[in-house]
C-alpha cells in the first residue's frame, strides 16, 4: 500500500526502499472482503423511500458498486500484469476477460459513478451478478 496508494508528506519517503511488486493475489484487498461487504450492504442499507433514505442509500450504492468493480478487476490483475484503484480501467480489464459478464460490470460501474436511490434494483442484481461464481 505504501508503494501504490501513499503519498510522503512528512519525514522520510520509505516507498523506493521497500521491494517491488506484482499485480497478483497478495495486492487484492477487496476481493477478500467482497462477501462480508455484501452481507453489510444486505444489513444495513436502508429501504424506503424518504429524502434522507434515498440519500443514504446511494451512498451505500456508490461503497458496494465501487467494491463489486474493483473486485472484478482483482480476477484480472495478474493476467493484465498491472494495478489500479481507477474504476474505467479496472471495468475494461474485467470485461476484457469476462465478456459475458462485461454488461453487468458496466452497470456496477455506472451505479458506482451516478448511484442508484432505491435498493431493490440493487439488491436484484447483485444476487443476478453473483448467480454462476
Amino acid at each position: 500500500m505504501i508503494k501504490t496508494q501513499s503519498l510522503c508528506l512528512w519525514g522520510e519517503d520509505l516507498a523506493p526502499s521497500l521491494p517491488g511488486y506484482r499485480p497478483g493475489p497478495a495486492l487484492a484487498a477487496h476481493a477478500h472482503q467482497l462477501q462480508a461487504d455484501l452481507q453489510a450492504f444486505q444489513a444495513e442499507c436502508p429501504e424506503g423511500d424518504t429524502a434522507e433514505m434515498a440519500q443514504d442509500i446511494r451512498e451505500w450504492c456508490q461503497w458496494i458498486m465501487k467494491r463489486v468493480v474493483r473486485s472484478g478487476f482483482e480476477l484480472t490483475m495478474a493476467r493484465e500484469r498491472t494495478y489500479t484503484r481507477d474504476l474505467y480501467p479496472c471495468y475494461t480489464a474485467f470485461a476484457c476477460h469476462y465478456p459475458e459478464r462485461a454488461p453487468q460490470m458496466r452497470q456496477a460501474l455506472q451505479w458506482a459513478i451516478a448511484p442508484a436511490d432505491t435498493k431493490q434494483p440493487l439488491e436484484q442484481f447483485l444476487e443476478d451478478f453473483g448467480a454462476g461464481w
